[in-house]
């Protein structure tokens, strides 16, 4: 008995023993301790690892964009980010990075943050078409035509086209009308049907115009929230509904009248247009009472992401650029401040559907200056980029220590990882968003930024 014991009290002590001799010295045990030594981790090798953008603008010497390329691999749909909508630099180095791409990658489609049904004006320009109107203006966004380094791509590309049999296609990924007008979008799917089912098309057109009317040209999204009544919102939410379904039916009929690739757009137009209407519902709604009835803004999310993966049918070899801001290119649900409210991003839609097909790049900046107010031209004004956060990206990025680099975190090491999945803020031109750096594959980093350049 009294050797038992003897042997237990031993044992307990050789385990004190050893469990004091082996307590680690520096045990982390907090947080903040962890997400700091990553951080630490992420800038000394981003340090060694960051690759340097030789030029914004096309030059000779693309070591920079082959990096940038073998870190995209064999993906089919690339996103870059916009950290604001009318960076110059921002345009610049997408543009160069696109003809890279096109040039050397075979990529053969652009899709950006616009109207899907007014981007068929692009489609046509940048095929050598004759167009009706002004495509810069009517044909995508403010955040686009309004600046000459937007357009300067549309121009490239029609020229690129000159010379490679058509090979290039524009798409808008957008919602149609945005906010302010309906009309163009919708005349271009009573225009279609009208030349295959002319019944119909004057049926619509008859059913939607009253509300149409309210709503205005000017202010759709307004006058859509303001003066429309709850019968009037449900009636074109129902319109628009039945309008696709009549899509779907005659399919067959409407492609044999025309062709397959008429058919495409003006259905697709008609989803951007029940979208529309989707989006301006939420939209009201976050203005509303609590609790609210719908989830964020999810209408522009679905809808850009349902119109990359339909572009991306409508070729065998499609290979997508999708350009994009960057809260657009997020790939995980947060609840955002102000009206973005529980916010499900496009690009995570798209992940889910694409996994390793889909390459996401980010953007950062680290300062400088943008046009506030740049939607409306006679009040816009050159602005200060507001402060970055104590917790934004911009820190780490910018210990990094080069002016303009390419950073693919997906090849980080571990001890980064806390830093790179640590919900973090992202400042943008006039508000902030929240990230975990993760969700981009990469990202770029932009240190002093300028506003675009406004066209005539």
């Amino acid at each position: 008995m009294k050797t038992l014991q003897l042997t237990i009290a031993i044992t307990l002590l050789v385990g004190i023993a050893f469990s004091c001799c082996n307590k680690p010295k520096n045990k982390l045990t907090t947080k903040e301790e962890i997400y700091s030594n990553a951080e630490k981790a992420f800038v000394e090798w981003g340090r060694q690892n960051a690759v340097a953008i030789n030029s914004l603008t096309p030059t000779s010497d693309n070591s920079d964009l082959k990096a940038i390329v073998e870190a995209i691999g064999d993906a089919r749909v690339i996103a870059i980010s916009e950290g604001f909508h009318n960076c110059k630099e921002m345009m610049q180095l997408h543009e160069r990075l696109i003809r890279y791409l096109v040039e050397e990658k075979g990529f053969n489609t652009v899709m950006a943050e616009s109207g899907l049904p007014e981007s068929r004006m692009v489609y046509d320009f940048i095929q050598g078409k004759n167009v009706q109107g002004n495509v810069y203006v009517d044909g995508f966004n403010k955040m686009y035509g309004t600046w000459k380094e937007g357009r300067s791509l549309i121009d490239w590309m029609r020229e690129y086209n000159q010379t490679h049999d058509n090979v290039l296609r524009y798409y808008g990924a957008d919602i149609g009308g945005f906010y302010k007008n309906w009309y163009p979008p919708m005349q271009r799917i009573f225009d279609y049907l009208q030349k295959v089912d002319p019944t119909y098309a004057k049926q619509l057109k008859k059913r939607l115009d009253p509300m149409l009317k309210v709503m205005g040209t000017k202010k759709a999204r307004l006058n859509y929230q303001e003066k429309l009544s709850a019968e009037q919102k449900a009636q074109i939410a129902i319109v628009l509904d039945e309008a696709v379904a009549h899509f779907d039916r005659n399919k067959e009929e409407f492609v044999a009248k025309w062709n397959q690739e008429e058919y495409q757009w003006a259905r697709q137009s008609a989803i951007a247009m029940r979208m529309a209407e989707n989006y301006y519902r939420n939209y009201a709604d976050r203005a509303g009472i609590e609790p609210h009835r719908y989830t964020g803004l999810s209408g522009r999310e679905l809808m850009m992401a349902h119109s990359v993966l339909w572009a991306l049918k409508q070729r065998k070899d499609a290979k997508i650029i999708l350009i994009n801001h960057v809260i657009h290119t997020k790939t995980k649900s947060q609840l955002q401040d102000g009206v973005w409210g529980n916010f499900t991003p496009m690009a995570q839609f798209i992940k889910q559907e694409l996994n390793n097909d889909f390459f996401v790049i980010g953007m950062c900046y680290g300062g400088g200056k943008f046009w506030n107010k740049w939607q409306r031209p006679t009040e816009r004004f050159i602005d200060d980029i507001q402060a970055a956060k104590t917790d934004g990206m911009e820190a780490a990025m910018s210990a990094i220590g080069k002016e303009q680099f390419f950073i693919h975190w997906d090849k980080a090491p571990l001890e980064a990882w806390p830093w790179l999945n640590n919900q973090l803020t992202l400042r943008e031109n006039d508000y902030y968003t929240k990230i975990e750096p993760r969700e981009w594959n990469a990202c770029f980093y932009l240190h002093e930024v300028s506003p675009g350049t406004a066209a005539e």
